[in-house]
């Protein structure tokens, strides 16, 4: 049986078989979905994974975001051929498909032919997943939804002005005030 390998939600390496007695996988966030995650980028429904008898296909299942094989968008409903070895992208979920022996001989019609990968090729490409020695730290929690600014502190009116001592004194009272009364405006 062939696999479909990720990284789960907990930062585990995960893998999924495929193959003649589990002959199709459904990927998506819905708990029906054999291979589930909460990745926002990926629908509920995403894509399948099958195995027709002589070959693998992957299909996209309508999706929002995509489903990519090679670095190509797939058309929705039109499975494509998959081979060993190959990357698949749900969104921005991604996943490794690797045959078993069974599948090598199938489609070479002989013995798999291993060889030594260099350190840094692809097949290194999952071995971030952490460890139970390593410190792992889960990813921060989303954002909470947006919520609207609390309400401004209730209006409350200005203080009265402070209150005076003692009365003004009156423009009349004031020493050299030039102001006149009505008998000084009239004529003789």
């Amino acid at each position: 049986m062939a696999t479909v390998t990720y990284i789960s939600d907990e930062g585990v390496e995960t893998s999924y078989p495929v193959g003649e007695s589990e002959p199709e996988i459904h990927i998506g966030r819905h708990k029906s979905c054999n291979i589930r995650t909460s990745n926002q980028s990926v629908s509920r429904y995403h894509a399948r994974v099958f195995f027709d008898g002589q070959g693998y296909y992957l299909q996209d299942n309508e999706s929002v975001n995509g489903t990519f094989y090679e670095n190509e968008r797939l058309k929705p409903g039109e499975p494509v051929p998959i081979e060993d070895g190959h990357y698949l992208m749900c969104g921005n979920f991604e996943m490794r498909f690797d045959f078993d022996d069974d599948d090598y001989n199938r489609a070479q019609g002989g013995e798999p032919v291993y060889e030594d990968a260099p350190a840094d090729d692809e097949s290194t490409r999952f071995a971030s997943a952490p460890s139970e020695q390593d410190d792992y730290y889960p990813p921060p929690p989303p954002p909470p939804a947006y919520a609207p600014p609390p309400p401004p502190p209730a209006y409350a009116a200005p203080p009265p002005p402070p209150a005076y001592a003692h009365t003004p004194p009156s423009p009349e009272s004031m020493p050299g005030s030039f102001l006149l009364n009505s008998q000084d405006t009239a004529k003789p």
